[in-house]
């Protein structure tokens, strides 16, 4: 049986090991279980999280009374930067997917850090750009690709692998149909019918979580 751990992630593969333990000695460790509300939509932005395991939802309420799922932030990733730079308020609300570990700091220690060790304040900015890039790169998604096309890549971008050249993956945490959908700008049915048809042509097993079964082939839909 395989044993599935996240691939290193971007953010913190870029860190040397005396940047982690800088940042380490400024924040505050929290072990927290699936399920917990880490910040809410319109909290004042007073700190900063490290995902170092686990992963989180990102959503938003909107205007019609109904919650949107935008994004999952994933180990190694630094959320709640944006609101404690610009001193705005939150403008999602962050829920944890499955237990994590994270490492919370506050606004004053993280704008103290960024002035007193810049090369930690390039590698938050580099984050922020690749989330930009991410932005942009779904917005082409949506007005380029099929649904099918589109919910493949997210599959493939939220799955860990047992090894780094393993054909196989699995999502470790639960998303339902209609989260998928608004993570990719389509609608609940429609994601559901292109779950079925992925596990018809033998792409993916679903079960509590979903399991690719060959990622090479579900990266070519």
């Amino acid at each position: 049986m395989n044993t599935f751990t996240p691939l290193p992630s971007d953010t913190l593969k870029n860190w040397s090991p005396d940047e982690v333990a800088i940042f380490k000695k400024l924040a505050r460790p929290m072990q927290v279980g699936t399920g917990r509300v880490i910040f809410r939509e319109e909290d004042c932005s007073e700190y900063i999280y490290l995902i170092e395991t686990g992963h989180v939802k990102l959503s938003q309420n909107t205007e019609f009374g109904n919650t949107v799922t935008v994004a999952v932030g994933r180990s190694g990733e630094v959320v709640g930067v944006a609101g404690v730079l610009t001193g705005e308020q939150r403008a999602v609300f962050i829920e944890t997917l499955e237990p994590c570990m994270l490492w919370k700091m506050n606004k004053q220690t993280f704008v103290d850090m960024l002035h007193q060790y810049p090369s930690l304040a390039v590698h938050i900015a580099a984050e922020l750009g690749k989330r930009l890039r991410r932005a942009h790169q779904t917005i082409m998604n949506i007005t380029s690709y099929t649904v099918e096309r589109r919910l493949a890549l997210l599959l493939l971008e939220l799955a860990t692998t047992a090894t780094p050249n393993d054909n196989r993956a699995r999502i470790t945490f639960t998303l339902t149909h209609q989260e998928m959908a608004d993570m990719i700008g389509a609608c609940r049915q429609t994601v559901t019918i292109a779950l079925g048809q992925f596990k018809k042509e033998g792409l993916i097993k679903v079960g509590k979580h979903i399991e690719i079964i060959d990622a090479a082939k579900l990266k070519d839909r």
